[in-house]
């Protein structure tokens, strides 16, 4: 039996648009026990296939929830940053241009 997995990606509200445009289901967590209880359905529903979460909530995830994280193979939980949180200009001036010209196709000069 094939079986389609979704991509869930843990977004804040103004942030969250590039990934519904990009066809990702999108869920919202305003603190850790919404996180906690969101990761928590997640693991019993097993329609998800990886979980992406911003680097920023990592702090979030309770000790139980660690271990849960830590002993599964699946889904997947991958941690995220968004370009305001790179360390460093050039570098997130030339990834943010690379997401850009991906998203839209043009290829864009920043300037920090």
């Amino acid at each position: 039996m094939n079986r389609t997995m979704e991509l869930l990606v843990v977004a804040p509200w103004e942030l969250d648009i590039g990934f519904r445009l990009g066809g990702a289901h999108v869920a919202m967590a305003a603190n850790a026990p919404a996180l906690n209880d969101l990761l928590a359905r997640t693991f019993a529903e097993k329609e998800t296939g990886v979980v992406a979460l911003p680097e920023a909530m990592r702090q979030w995830i309770s000790e139980p929830m660690r271990k849960t994280l830590a002993a599964a193979t699946f889904p997947l939980v991958i941690f995220y940053r968004f370009p305001g949180e790179w360390a460093g200009e050039e570098e997130a001036a030339g990834e943010a241009a690379e997401i850009i010209q991906r998203a839209i196709g043009y290829r864009l000069r920043i300037k920090p």
